[in-house]
């Protein structure tokens, strides 16, 4: 099994990126470009070829992968759960790679980018195969349990929405830097929190726990992070054309100008939808123990939500200033943005651990140097709730987090307070003129008949 995973699970997805990552270094790219096709398009059509090519490796895999039935030992519905899955997981390497295409022009790079992608398919096959093996023979799939059904329904729908957004990271990538190549991004983005807050009170309402919210909350924050230090990194670029579709409306404006591209639309949208997240499950629980679903008593998630927003506010906002500083001295892209956030986060968690532990050696937790380790304070709290030290550690950080949060929210005005860009009258005159003639058609005419007459 582990010899003809190889194909389907580094072969293919490698094979999808080099087929974007040559268009891009040969300079073969701008030939699509100028043709009719859009960047999704030439996106889905890579990531379609590299579906066919999968249909053509699991005609040969399948049969051997079935013919183990006839050995007995395995059920029918493992065998075809993991054929199932080792396609899906292949097509998501291969969404993956394409975007590693899209994220540098430089051969050097690309050559980098090459080799840590082969490296993590080869470890990542490895890892699933040997998780398929394991479930043939020490853990069978529960197909027969009730949840199974419903987590795989939930799992697919994420999947769908995750491979989906790799298409239209990809595609936004190779667009045109002034056109709206954010907004659709975005509206993924609050569709997978929704998806995962109906999971989580799906599996709260099943299997009641009153740790439920750690989990929850936990999940959330890190994808917003992620999530996050993508957004702060973006610039705000709009075609005048992708100006004439922004919302004209007072109540338009107020709810959709935070999916329109930009660092500071970006950073509002991440701290809106963790709050709206925090509220809602919050409600959700309150209404379990209203109705004794959960044990009666206060929530054991309310402090550690309020800690994880206050550190989420905090260093997306400092990140974003920094971005937005270094900007006007020397050019910042987002993938730097993304390794700058990333190496705030890595000092502010172990960068404090150290200094308390290797220079002032104090083994007792004090507020004053773990103030913005995030991973020693939100363990605090999740095991111990509120105490004097995380009470602490709540206000000092909250005072912080509103402090950023409001200075990047006035610094948000101008780009918040953009109005849609009324169309110039030789526009309205053109497409009036199309309008009038309507999607004319012109006739199929054959190329050898033009051949013989000439």
């Amino acid at each position: 099994m582990a010899i003809l995973a190889v194909p389907v699970l580094v072969i293919v997805p490698f094979s999808a990126f080099r087929s974007l990552a040559s268009e891009v270094e040969d300079g073969t790219f701008e030939l699509l470009s100028i043709t009719a096709l859009n960047a999704r398009q030439i996106v889905t059509g890579k990531l379609a070829s590299a579906a066919i090519q999968l249909l053509i490796y699991f005609s040969a895999l399948s049969p051997c992968v079935a013919f183990t039935y006839l050995l007995r030992g395995v059920d029918i519905v493992t065998i075809v759960a993991v054929l199932v899955y080792g396609f899906l997981a292949s097509l998501l390497a291969a969404s993956t790679g394409l975007l590693c295409a899209t994220l540098t022009r430089s051969r050097m790079w690309q050559g980098f980018l090459s080799i840590v992608l082969v490296l993590a398919l080869f470890f990542s096959g490895l890892w699933l195969v040997g998780g398929a093996i394991y479930s043939i023979t020490e853990e069978p799939i529960p197909y027969q349990e009730s949840g199974f059904m419903l987590f795989n329904v939930c799992a697919g729908v994420f999947y769908l929405s995750v491979v989906m957004m790799l298409v239209l990271a990809t595609a936004s990538q190779i667009s045109f830097a002034s056109e709206n190549r954010s907004t659709r991004i975005r509206v993924v983005m609050v569709i997978q929190q929704l998806i995962w807050t109906g999971s989580v009170v799906t599996v709260a309402l099943m299997s009641p726990d009153k740790y439920w919210l750690l989990v929850a909350f936990s999940g959330a924050g890190l994808y917003w992070a992620v999530m996050g230090s993508f957004l702060v990194g973006e610039e705000a670029k709009l075609s005048p054309r992708a100006r004439r579709r922004l919302p004209q409306s007072l109540l338009g404006r107020m709810v959709f100008t935070w999916f329109n591209p930009g660092s500071e639309t970006g950073y509002i949208f991440c701290i809106a939808n963790l709050l709206a997240l925090i509220v809602v499950l919050l409600f959700v629980d309150e209404m379990l123990r209203f109705t004794a679903v959960l044990p009666a008593g206060p929530s054991t998630g309310s402090w550690f939500a309020l800690l994880l927003l206050a550190y989420l506010m905090f260093y997306l906002g400092l990140g974003r200033l920094l971005v937005v500083i270094l900007r006007r001295f020397v050019r910042v892209t987002q993938l730097a943005a993304v390794f700058l956030l990333l190496g705030m986060a890595f000092v502010g968690a172990l960068g404090s651990w150290v200094f308390q532990t290797w220079v002032i050696d104090i083994s007792s937790y004090q507020v004053g140097w773990q103030l913005f380790n995030w991973g020693w304070s939100l363990t605090q709290i999740a095991d111990d709730g509120i105490t004097a030290d995380t009470a602490w550690t709540l206000v000092l950080m909250g005072g912080l987090a509103l402090l950023l949060f409001g200075v990047n929210l006035w610094l948000t005005l101008p780009e918040a307070s953009a109005v849609r860009m009324l169309a110039p009258e030789r526009v309205l005159e053109d497409e009036s003129v199309l309008s009038q003639k309507g999607p004319g058609v012109a006739a199929a005419r054959s190329p050898w008949r033009e051949m013989d007459s000439a």
